[in-house]
């Protein structure tokens, strides 16, 4: 029995017939090379669950050509996590004079 034959016959015979349809999506990818000083700032700012992609998307938004895409990019993006750090040096920083 030839090749054809006996999987035409396995398939009429002793194989129940399924049919599969199977979808997906490709999103083509891009290798790029970063300096380790940015692979330790985007490791960072990456959450559980996100991608490095995900990262750059997120923190490098596509620039606004007008204040209402301005305003609507404001509102999209969450209120910045406080740093504590930062307070500490604004509030030691208030209060002094310039030295102009």
């Amino acid at each position: 029995m030839g090749q054809c034959r006996a999987r035409q016959y396995l398939k009429n015979r002793l194989l129940p017939s399924f049919n599969f349809f199977v979808y997906s999506t490709c999103m083509a990818t891009v290798s790029i090379t970063v300096s380790q000083e940015a692979y330790k700032r985007l490791k960072r700012l990456k959450l559980p669950g996100d991608s490095f992609s995900d990262v750059i998307v997120r923190e490098l938004p596509e620039p606004c050509d007008t204040g209402a895409e301005l305003l609507e990019s404001f509102r999209r993006r969450p209120v910045p996590k406080a740093d504590p750090e930062l307070r500490k040096m604004v509030l030691a920083g208030r209060g002094r004079r310039s030295r102009r």
